[in-house]
């Protein structure tokens, strides 16, 4: 079984990872072609060639006469965590989650003429267990980390900065970006905390150890943020209220599941979406009751994120530990019968769901979409980051219903 080393992999299973059989063992800098097959290990940039891509496109090409999208893997010789993009250019942001205390790291790998490029790398004291785009500096990332500190990694300087953390043995499980001071920590037993991003200075804090067991956290406004854990709620947190007591609690009607990754539509925040460990993704509106209105199962096994594609309304990214990345059309299931601005609620068939995962992999960590256009990002514990493209219809197919 596949190692997972963020908060929510490490209580989800034990470690004990074996590589399938015919895997190849792998180092940073192998490139693994869209067979399968072993490269030379030649200089990353030249051997995965450009990506071709451009604001609003985003289309990864091929070099054959059709123009052919086409998928580009590279390792990174330790399992990876998370990903996300930078919008500041075509820059994706990886954190490692598998090494010794000082082998993890974080890196900037960059889009450049002669294809993709490792940028900037900054050794990580701990397993990264989120990443969050700053909002004042889209060239700066907030990072969770497992010894329990928020972190500020300055792209800019490759260099990492000490934000704030929690009590010694409470791992930093999630990291949400407030405002361009602000930021709101969670940590693994339950304990929360805004923080100035510059300051280190705490505004709020919660102490954990009444069992929420916390594993993501998303912004909703400048002022509320959502955590999502293994209680099975997701609680809604007002600044101006304080923190002793979530301002909303949102149910999961499942007993004994867990809420593993949580996203929220920044165009309609009322919208929030988790990942569960049953396969499920779910969606809730805070208008209303505390139930979801819309769940669907279509991963086979633990959901380990979702993002919401804030560029193109009503479509959604998952991906779990059955190795699937799958966009979700919200928008188009909508056409069905519910009102335009309630698409989210729509019931989703095969049809709105799509495959981006290209061939057989192990669990699928995290995934995210450029901002301003069609390329997606996702790693895995193949020790591969992937890029596709959202444009690759012939490599999209309906999954088994």
């Amino acid at each position: 079984m596949a190692r997972k080393r963020t908060a929510t992999r490490m209580l989800a299973k034990q470690a004990g990872s074996e590589r399938k059989q015919g895997e190849v063992e792998s180092k940073f800098g192998e490139i693994v072609s869209l067979s399968g097959r072993k490269e030379e290990p030649v200089g990353l940039g030249s051997a995965l060639g450009p990506l071709n891509w451009t604001e609003g496109g985003g289309d990864l090409m091929s070099d054959s006469p059709s123009g052919d999208v086409v998928e580009k893997v590279l390792f990174s010789g330790k399992v990876l965590a998370t990903v996300r993009w930078l919008e500041s250019g075509s820059s994706a942001v990886v954190g490692s989650s598998e090494g010794e205390p000082g082998e993890d790291f974080v890196r900037v790998y960059e889009d450049g003429n002669n294809g993709i490029d490792l940028k900037h790398e900054c050794v990580h004291p701990g397993k990264v267990f989120d990443l969050e785009v700053t909002i004042g500096d889209r060239n700066s990332v907030l990072c969770a980390s497992s010894d329990g500190m928020v972190r500020l990694y300055l792209n800019s300087k490759s260099a990492m900065e000490r934000v704030g953390g929690f009590p010694q043995g409470e791992a930093a499980a999630g990291v949400a970006a407030l405002s361009e001071r602000t930021a709101a920590g969670a940590g693994s037993e339950g304990s929360i905390a805004v923080m100035d991003i510059e300051t280190g200075v705490a505004s709020a804090e919660r102490a954990g150890g009444d069992g929420i067991g916390i594993r993501a956290a998303s912004r909703l406004t400048s002022d509320d943020f959502a955590t999502a854990g293994i209680s099975g709620f997701v609680s809604l947190w007002d600044c101006r209220q304080g923190l002793s007591a979530p301002s909303q609690r949102l149910r999961y009607p499942r007993s004994r599941a867990a809420l593993l990754c949580i996203d929220a539509d920044r165009a309609q925040t009322h919208y929030v979406f988790c990942g569960t460990d049953m396969g499920e993704v779910v969606c809730w509106d805070r208008r209303k009751e505390e139930f979801p209105v819309s769940s669907t199962a279509p991963h086979n096994g633990q959901v380990w994120d979702v993002r919401v594609m804030n560029s193109r309304p009503g479509m959604l990214l998952s991906c779990g530990e059955d190795g699937s990345v799958l966009s979700w059309d919200f928008l188009q299931a909508a056409q069905r019968g519910v009102g335009a601005e309630e698409y989210w609620t729509a019931e989703m068939t095969a049809a709105e769901l799509k495959q981006l995962a290209l061939g057989k992999t192990l669990g699928v960590n995290a995934v995210d979409v450029h901002a301003k256009g069609d390329l997606v990002a996702y790693v895995t514990d193949s020790s591969t980051l992937c890029f596709t493209s959202l444009t690759n219809s012939e490599r999209l197919a309906p999954i088994e219903e």
